[in-house]
């Protein structure tokens, strides 16, 4: 009988964490990626200053750009997250083809404009999305001869 109990508590526990506790791992995090990188997140007007953190207002939001190996630390600072993005400067041919098989097994649409080729994804994983022609979007990826920008749902600090 005490098995029973443990195993229910235990399972309580797990179910807990799961629906309850708020990930704070980067979307774009990647244990493999290079010092190219710069990660911006989109949040509500921050009025104070963040370590290893540059602070862009922007109306009544702030985007928060910082060095990719700091990411997940000052994502767990933030009070709500509304997108991501990442910068990849100087990138390989060997980047440009691990962004894109990990990112694009769902293109909805893609476009060329501005010297640059953006293509729009689908995640099912990641909850928030936009609708671009009566299609969920969630992942935008902008790609020119120096820089890829990859954003969630949107880019929305420019490219």
């Amino acid at each position: 009988m005490n098995s029973i109990k443990i195993k229910f508590a235990v399972y309580c526990l797990v179910l807990f964490c799961i629906v309850l506790v708020p990930t704070t791992s980067p979307v774009f995090y990647d244990k493999n990626c290079n010092d190219n990188i710069t990660y911006f997140f989109y949040t509500n007007k921050i009025d104070y200053d963040i370590e290893n953190a540059n602070l862009i207002s922007n109306g009544n939001a702030t985007i928060v750009a910082c060095d990719y190996k700091c990411n997940r630390a000052i994502k767990k600072m933030l009070p709500e997250v509304y997108g991501e993005s990442i910068r990849i400067t100087n990138y390989s041919s060997d980047t440009l083809k691990y962004i894109l098989n990990k990112y694009t097994n769902s293109i909805v649409q893609t476009e060329n404009m501005d010297k640059y080729n953006f293509i729009y994804c689908y995640d099912e994983t990641l909850p928030k999305y936009v609708t671009l022609n009566n299609e969920k979007v969630n992942i935008q990826i902008a790609i020119n001869n120096s820089e890829i920008n990859i954003g969630y749902p949107l880019i929305l600090n420019g490219y």
